[in-house]
């Protein structure tokens, strides 16, 4: 296979979260996860899904990795995750309310303060968790993980999925899950350069027909994506290294100082004792206990 230039640098964790929301934002593929989360529903096609995916559009803004409207009937949000967390839960809650208020923006926004009761597209919430992940729930409830299930606190209830590698005939959320682990397989390689585990990865994946229709169609996509988040941890890496140690330097500055203190103190106190006794000469008292001979004579006034 062909080896690109030498990195030992990993692309961040949740670079094939990264993937996900890249290939979902793409309406087939997006109408193709909308089944493999429905499978009951036959009757729905391509054109009955619209994707309403919150964007980033200030640098710290908040977005989410997908989201679509199903006939107007049923809004379903995604959050692809590659560690365990229960705070993911309160994202999607958030998600939802940004999603409403959307919905109610402009003049239509008009009707939530009206008597007649607003419609509201079914929200549905799940969470896709790396398939190497074990002991995952079933569901994830905001009332139960946050407010000790008290009835009267709001809740928010997202269902726990995860794809099966191994899965003979496979879903979309199986397929990737297979990326996922071929993408891991290639990364546990330590003299593997990123850019060939990234190559290798792809080829795998479209030569046994995993997510192949989406590899071939955005390659050189899917690559800059694995790239740019190697970039990104890069300058990560950097900042947290410079911080560590700053914080480093700045505590062994501060135990110097207190040691020095302590030091001191302990000299003085010696001082003290020797100048009790008035038997030595100051000089001789600063001389044993490394003091300047004007801290000794002011420690002899102070007798």
């Amino acid at each position: 296979m062909r080896k690109p230039s030498d990195s030992s640098i990993k692309p961040k964790h949740n670079v094939r979260d990264s993937v996900f929301t890249d290939m979902t934002s793409r309406r087939k593929y997006a109408f193709r996860l909308y089944r493999a989360l429905h499978p009951e529903d036959a009757t729905v096609t391509e054109d009955d899904v619209k994707i309403v995916t919150l964007r980033r559009v200030f640098t710290n803004g908040p977005y989410n990795d997908f989201a679509i409207n199903v006939r107007d009937k049923v809004v379903i949000m995604v959050e692809a995750q590659a560690t365990k967390s229960d705070n993911v839960v309160v994202r999607l809650f958030i998600y939802l309310g940004l999603y409403w208020t959307r919905v109610f923006a402009g003049k239509i926004g008009r009707k939530l303060f009206g008597s007649k009761r607003v419609k509201l597209a079914k929200p549905e919430m799940y969470v896709l968790y790396s398939n190497n992940l074990t002991n995952l729930p079933k569901k994830l409830s905001l009332r139960k993980l946050f407010f000790d299930n008290d009835p009267d606190a709001p809740d928010l209830v997202a269902k726990v999925v995860s794809g099966d590698p191994d899965a003979e005939t496979k879903t979309i959320i199986d397929e990737f899950a297979y990326f996922e682990r071929v993408y891991a397989e290639q990364l546990a390689n330590k003299d593997l350069p990123l850019e060939e585990a990234i190559f290798n990865t792809v080829e795998i994946c479209v030569k046994e027909g995993v997510l192949a229709d989406y590899l071939n169609e955005t390659r050189g996509e899917v690559e800059n994506i694995m790239k740019q988040s190697r970039e990104h941890d890069l300058r990560t890496l950097a900042q947290i290294d410079e911080a560590v140690e700053e914080a480093v330097e700045e505590t062994k500055k501060k135990m110097r100082k207190a040691n020095a203190k302590r030091v001191t103190e302990m000299r003085k106190s010696v001082a003290k004792n020797l100048l009790s006794l008035g038997s030595l000469p100051v000089a001789d008292i600063a001389r044993a206990t490394g003091l300047s001979l004007a801290s000794v004579n002011q420690l002899s006034k102070a007798l």
